[in-house]
């Protein structure tokens, strides 16, 4: 299973990034987004590819 969401403010188009701030995890049989990770390892910023 593959999930995304990203709020608008997410992408940086002027540094060319995409930043991920959440975290899916599942609760009592029901997946939950919570809005902050609990480790630094929980936030990603990833590169934007170049359109062509």
């Amino acid at each position: 299973m593959r999930v995304s969401a990203l709020p608008p403010r997410a992408v940086n188009a002027a540094r060319g990034t995409v930043s991920i701030g959440q975290v899916l995890r599942k609760v009592n049989r029901r997946w939950v987004v919570e809005p902050k990770p609990k480790t630094k390892q929980g936030y990603r910023e990833v590169p934007l590819l170049a359109a062509g």
